[in-house]
This record gives C-alpha cells, sequence and structure tokens, in this order.
C-alpha cells in the first residue's frame, strides 16, 4: 500500500510514535548489504527513511518491537 506523505501525517506520525520503516522492523539487518537489509531477503529501498520523506510504502512483513 502506497501513501502520499503528508504535514497531516507526520504530526499523527509524530504525536502517537508511529513505527513504519525498515529501521524501526525487527526484521531489518543492517549488516545485510545496502538494498537488501531486510531479513528475508527483500529490497528495503521503498520502505526506507530516506525514501519515506515523499511516499509511505508499508512492507507487509514489518514487524513492531
Amino acid at each position: 500500500m502506497k501513501l502520499p506523505v503528508t504535514p497531516e501525517f507526520l504530526a499523527q506520525a509524530s504525536e502517537y510514535q508511529l513505527r513504519h520503516q525498515c529501521e524501526d522492523c525487527m526484521l531489518y539487518d543492517a549488516d545485510r548489504p545496502v538494498r537488501d537489509r531486510c531479513a528475508h531477503g527483500y529490497p528495503t529501498d521503498e520502505h526506507a527513511r530516506a525514501f519515506a520523506q515523499l511516499e509511505l510504502v508499508f512492507c507487509k512483513d514489518f514487524e513492531a518491537v
């Protein structure tokens, strides 16, 4: 699912401390190659913080800690 990042979303994410990016997921593995940092081997470029400034893309395997 893809959503635009709006000021309203950013305010709500801050207020409710929403976690929705790869770096927040328990499957994120910083030791893997840059394009492939998910423990399941999925590419993370659309889900990572750098990309999420433009568009929010939810991962089907996101697992919060």
